[in-house]
C-alpha cells in the first residue's frame, strides 16, 4: 500500500487532543517522496500539531527537520525534537515556550530559510533569542555527521562547535511578515 518499503516512524502527542498518535513513513529507497505524513483523518492531528518525542525535564531542545536527525542527536545524549520539515508551527513554538531553543536543520537552502521563518514565528511569541546550528561543512545533517563520527566525544565537539546565538531587536515588520 502507500506506505509499502518505508520505516514507519512512531510519535505520541499529548497536549490539545488528548494522548494521540502520530507517525512518519521514511522512504528506504532514493526514488520517491522520502517522507510520507499521515492525514489528519488517519491521526486525527496534523504534523504542525505534533513533534518528535524529547525529554520534556530538559531545559533545552535542538530542533531538525526529520526525525532521523533527532534521533541521531538523542543516540549522542542531546535532547532533540523534530518539525517534519523546515517550518516551525505557532502551535510548535508555544510548546516549546519554556525551553531554549537551538535550531538544527539541514545544511541547505531549506534549512536556511527554515531558520528564517522560525526567527518570525518565535518574535510573534516574544521569544528575542534563540540559537542555530548547523552541520559542519561537507554533511548535509546531523545523520550524516553521526555515521561519520568515531565516537560520541567527537559528535558531541562537532555539534557543540556548530552553535551560534541568534540574538535579534525585535522588529514589527518582521512580526507582522
Amino acid at each position: 500500500g502507500r506506505y509499502a518499503n518505508r520505516i514507519i516512524i512512531p510519535y505520541t502527542h499529548t497536549g490539545r487532543i488528548s494522548d494521540s498518535y502520530y507517525f512518519q513513513a521514511r522512504n528506504l529507497s532514493v526514488m520517491g517522496v522520502k517522507y510520507l505524513n499521515p492525514s489528519r483523518e488517519v491521526t486525527g492531528i496534523k504534523s504542525s500539531e505534533v513533534l518528535f518525542p524529547y525529554r520534556q525535564d530538559c531545559d533545552y531542545i535542538f530542533i531538525t527537520e526529520g526525525p532521523i536527525d533527532a534521533i541521531s542527536l538523542q543516540v549522542n545524549g542531546i535532547n532533540a525534537t523534530c518539525t517534519q520539515g523546515s517550518h516551525l508551527s505557532h502551535l510548535q513554538a508555544e510548546s516549546l515556550k519554556d525551553k531554549q531553543i537551538i535550531f538544527a536543520y539541514d545544511n541547505d537552502t531549506a534549512g536556511a530559510e527554515g531558520v528564517k521563518h522560525a526567527r518570525r514565528t518565535l518574535l510573534r511569541k516574544n521569544k528575542n533569542e534563540f540559537c542555530a546550528a548547523c552541520p559542519p561543512s561537507g554533511f548535509k545533517d546531523w545523520n550524516d555527521l553521526h555515521i561519520e563520527c568515531s565516537s560520541q566525544d567527537e559528535f558531541i565537539s562537532k555539534v557543540r562547535a556548530s552553535i551560534r546565538t541568534v540574538d535579534f531587536e525585535y522588529d514589527i515588520t518582521e512580526a507582522l511578515g
